[in-house]
């Protein structure tokens, strides 16, 4: 596992414009910001992969949100962090939301968002 980096950001750029999250991370960004309790945090970031998994309907975006999570797993690619156990899987997810301040990533990613003309 690392921590994300700058190629993540326009890997997550392209799942949230595919998957149009901008409503997701907006209310994942509030709830973080008040969360002052390491459980009130953790609950934060669950609250955050739940709305990622409800959003994701179809193999193309299924496809980019594991192509995201690839990176920081160190997997090769999107079929790796698909063939991860759910144990390990549910690991990682927890130890990448630990690891790293996923609500700064996020509101940074958020800017780079424009509508589209």
């Amino acid at each position: 596992m690392r921590k994300l980096n700058g190629g993540d950001v326009f890997v997550a750029l392209r799942a949230l414009r595919a998957v149009d999250l901008k409503e997701t991370v907006a209310a994942f960004t509030e709830r973080a910001e008040v969360a002052k309790t390491e459980d009130e945090k953790k609950a934060a970031n669950a609250a955050l992969f739940e709305a990622l998994i409800k959003n994701v309907t179809d193999e193309k975006t299924e496809d980019l949100v594991f192509t995201f999570l690839a990176g920081p797993f160190e997997k090769e690619n999107a079929a790796g962090v698909r063939a991860m156990d759910l144990d390990e899987l549910g690991e990682c997810l927890e130890r990448l939301a630990e690891e790293n301040d996923l609500k700064l990533f996020f509101e940074r990613v958020k800017r780079m968002i424009r509508p589209r003309s």
